[in-house]
């Protein structure tokens, strides 16, 4: 966990057990757990941020896990297998689990979650290349964004102005594009060799103008 407060950008090793390859990480303002994906262990955990409360929430038919993302706000855990080729959620402790996403769907990898608007959207490295959107009960799927793109990661949501980022593995960049689907533009071209995966931090000191409690 890095400081962003202050310009040393202090970091800290939080005191996690078991931790062996994670690959997709986020966290749970409300109940304050840090949830993570290991390929490893071929499952997806959490824990306090003092270490404490560690467990397995999902670990049953789960190969590769590339991508995970909390609602917040109807309390569920949504995450990509690109092992098996799925999209699924679940309560936050695991329970009431159900594929929503298992057709014409190639290499799910990133996702995140937009609670107020009633989305999610995720990325897919198949041979079409494609950002999805899709309700979040799983109703309603729709082809977000389909070129200019090769290995699309990392999404990641600006609340407050409506705007979706994505990295891109293979072309070696950063671009976002309004939730209307309108003025997309390339942020960052240069210097960024295979970048996997960022979030947009939001000031610790109030709540964003959609009233989404910050970030510790």
């Amino acid at each position: 966990m890095i400081s962003l407060d202050t310009d040393e950008h202090t970091y800290v090793l939080l005191p996690l057990k078991n931790v062996y390859r994670a690959v997709a990480i986020d966290y749970d303002p409300v109940d304050k757990y840090i949830y993570w994906t290991d390929e490893n262990l071929k499952a997806i955990m959490r824990s306090h941020l003092n270490g404490s409360g560690s467990e397995t929430v999902v670990s049953e038919n789960l190969e590769q896990s590339d991508g995970m993302a909390i609602d917040w706000v109807a309390r569920n855990l949504y995450w990509t297998d690109t092992g098996r080729d799925y999209v699924a959620v679940s309560r936050l402790n695991g329970t009431s689990r159900r594929i929503l996403i298992e057709t014409d769907i190639e290499e799910p990898r990133a996702l995140v979650v937009d609670p107020t608007a009633g989305y999610f959207y995720w990325t897919d490295w198949g041979d079409k290349a494609k950002i999805e959107r899709v309700e979040l009960d799983g109703s309603n799927r729709f082809i977000f964004v389909s070129k200019h793109l090769k290995w699309p990661n990392g999404l990641a949501i600006d609340h407050t102005h409506r705007w979706l980022y994505w990295a891109d593995a293979s072309l070696d960049r950063i671009e976002r594009i309004s939730l209307d689907r309108t003025q997309r533009k390339i942020l960052v071209s240069e210097k960024i060799p295979h970048i996997f995966g960022f979030r947009l931090a939001t000031p610790s000191n109030r709540t964003n103008e959609s009233g989404l409690p910050p970030f510790p």
